[in-house]
C-alpha cells in the first residue's frame, strides 16, 4: 500500500469516502458547504489527493499542481475500483478506520466494552475496536463480514 495516502472526496462522493475508509484509506469528505478554492487549499495543506466527479475542478487541480482523480461514474463499485487502482492501495489496512470519524481504531479488551455493546454481542465476540473520537465500537460481526466480501471484490 502506498504509505500515507490521504484523499479528499468532494460533495458528490460521500459514499465513496466511507468505503475508502472501510478499505483503510485516510479519506476526508468535503461537503458542499465551501467552495472549490477552499477544498483545494485544504487538500494542499493536508497533502490529500482530491477525488471528484466535477470535471472543471479536476482540471483546475491539475493546473494548480494538485493530484486529483476524476470519477466519471456514479456506480459505487466502479468508483471504488478506480480509486483503489489510481491510488495504488492494496486493502491491507482494511477495517482499521472509523467509517464516521476517519481515525484509526484502537483494539480494546472485552472488559472495556462491557455494558457498551448488546449483551449478545459481548458474549459472542472477543475482538473489539474503539474509535477514540466518537466512541463507536466495532466487532467482527455479520456487517463486518459483508464489508470484507465487498473489499475482496475490489479490483
Amino acid at each position: 500500500m502506498e504509505k500515507g495516502v490521504k484523499v479528499m472526496c468532494n460533495g458528490m462522493l460521500g459514499t465513496l469516502a466511507k468505503w475508502l475508509r472501510i478499505y483503510g484509506v485516510d479519506a476526508a469528505y468535503y461537503g458542499c458547504n465551501g467552495g472549490d478554492e477552499e477544498l483545494m487549499s485544504r487538500a494542499a495543506n493536508e497533502g490529500r489527493v482530491i477525488i471528484t466527479r466535477d470535471r472543471e475542478l479536476f482540471l483546475r487541480c491539475g493546473k494548480a499542481g494538485l493530484r486529483a482523480i476524476y470519477m466519471p461514474t456514479t456506480d459505487l463499485q466502479e468508483q471504488l475500483d478506480r480509486a483503489v487502482q489510481e491510488l495504488g492501495v492494496d486493502g491491507s489496512r482494511a477495517l482499521t478506520r472509523c467509517i464516521i470519524c476517519n481515525v484509526e481504531l484502537d483494539a480494546v479488551g472485552k472488559e472495556d466494552v462491557k455494558g457498551r455493546v448488546p449483551e449478545r454481542v459481548y458474549h459472542t465476540y472477543d475482538e473489539f475496536y474503539l474509535c477514540r473520537v466518537c466512541g463507536r465500537i466495532y466487532w467482527p460481526g455479520t456487517h463486518y463480514r459483508n464489508m470484507e466480501e465487498r473489499i475482496r471484490g475490489v479490483v
